[in-house]
C-alpha cells in the first residue's frame, strides 16, 4: 500500500484566496496514493464556507468543521489558531483518517501559507 496523507487547514475569511489553495491542494494531494482533508472555518465574513462547503461536497475524504463564535470564546489570534489545530488533530484522531500516513498541517491560517500554495 503506497502513501497516505490528510491535509488540514484552518480558514478564515479566505475567500479571495481559497481557489488558488484548493487547487494546489489538489496538485500536493495526486504525490500521495490517498489523501484526505480537514478545514476548520469560523467567523469568516466572505464566502469561504460556502467555497469550502462546495469543494468538499465533490470529495470523499474531505470534512469542513464550522466553529463560529471563536471570536467571542478567543479573542486573541494566537488562541483561536491553536484552538483550530487542536480541533483538527481531535476530528483525525477519531475519523478513518487517523489511518493515514502523514499529516500535511497548517494551522496559521491560509493568507499566510507559503507562496507556492497561494
Amino acid at each position: 500500500m503506497g502513501v497516505s496523507a490528510v491535509f488540514a487547514l484552518c480558514v478564515r475569511s479566505s475567500g479571495t484566496h481559497l481557489p488558488r489553495v484548493l487547487k494546489n491542494l489538489e496538485r500536493l494531494a495526486r504525490l500521495y496514493d490517498r489523501s484526505g482533508f480537514v478545514f476548520i472555518e469560523g467567523d469568516s465574513i466572505d464566502d469561504s464556507k460556502a467555497i469550502l462547503k462546495a469543494w468538499v461536497a465533490e470529495r470523499a475524504q474531505a470534512t469542513v468543521i464550522e466553529l463560529d463564535g471563536l471570536d467571542a470564546s478567543h479573542p486573541k489570534r494566537t488562541d483561536r489558531l491553536a484552538f483550530c489545530r487542536n480541533a483538527y488533530i481531535d476530528f483525525i484522531r477519531a475519523s478513518s483518517l487517523a489511518a493515514f500516513d502523514q499529516l500535511v498541517g497548517h494551522g496559521a491560517g491560509v493568507r499566510q501559507l507559503p507562496a507556492v500554495l497561494l
